[in-house]
């Protein structure tokens, strides 16, 4: 079936009924370019057609907890599934939640939809991470998600409008850390052996490239070590730090009692 039948489908359901509904499911589009990662541009016209189905309808997406994307395949990362509900289905069953659940068998991941839980399903803790700044993409993922439309149709304002950004920063910014970022602890040890092979290599074929392969490695391995001071500085709650051998990077720690802050935000 294609896209623009189903679209009719829901419109014509819409308008013959009643009460709370909703309707989800694998819609193989995306609806702003926030919802995609990787491969070409996505096709702007194909979002406004599935965009204004949605509007038509009165439909909401009431956001999800899990990953960000439910579809992948190699390089490619999208958000092809979701529910959407009608405004009586919100009204009657405010305490609903969508959950993306983990991948197995299909490139798909399946969404579990909770009705009227006794005990409210809580976001996931999050964390800022001081080291994110000292990765060269980590801007870029900033200023891209935040500059994206707001679904469906960039008409939020005020605080829904905050609320929104700061949800959706903080979904992308958990699968960057885990996709991308990678595990901290994991990169160094991996930078480490690549310095070692690169040491050997050089002593016996010490060429130029090789020699410019080792000092790019090592200057990847010290910008890794960077990003673990900043990590044990914020895990230890730390003023002051004086470093010991490089190996260890802390020989002493002194714990003081942290001054609270206060951030403006102008939006």
């Amino acid at each position: 079936m294609g896209r623009l039948s189903l679209w009719e489908q829901i419109i014509d359901f819409a308008t013959s009924s009643s009460g709370p509904w909703c309707v989800g499911g694998d819609f193989n589009i995306i609806s702003n370019a926030n919802e995609r990662l990787g491969g070409s541009l996505p096709n702007t016209k194909s979002m406004d057609e599935f965009n204004s189905m949605i509007s038509l309808n009165d439909l909401q997406d009431i956001g999800f907890f899990g990953s960000a994307f439910t579809w992948s395949r190699g390089n490619l990362w999208q958000q092809l599934d979701r529910i959407l509900f009608n405004n009586d289905w919100i009204a009657d069953f405010h305490m609903t939640h969508v959950q993306h659940l983990s991948r197995t068998a299909s490139d798909h991941a399946p969404l579990l939809l909770t009705i009227n839980a006794n005990k409210f399903l809580a976001p996931s803790g999050f964390k800022f991470q001081n080291m994110w700044l000292n990765d060269d993409g980590f801007l870029n993922v900033i200023q891209e998600n935040w500059h994206a439309l707001t679904y469906p149709d960039n008409n939020l304002y005020g605080m829904d409008k905050l609320w929104h950004k700061i949800g959706r920063l903080k979904q992308v910014l958990g699968w960057w850390n885990k996709h991308v970022f990678k595990n901290l602890f994991i990169n160094i040890k991996e930078a480490k052996n690549v310095v070692l092979e690169l040491e050997n290599k050089v002593v016996f074929y010490p060429v130029s490239v090789n020699i410019s392969d080792l000092n790019n490695a090592k200057i990847k391995l010290s910008n890794l070590h960077d990003q673990e001071e900043i990590y044990w500085r914020q895990k230890s709650t730390t003023k002051f730090l004086v470093e010991g051998d490089r190996n260890t990077r802390f020989s002493m720690l002194y714990p003081i009692r942290k001054k609270l802050e206060v951030i403006f935000l102008k939006f």
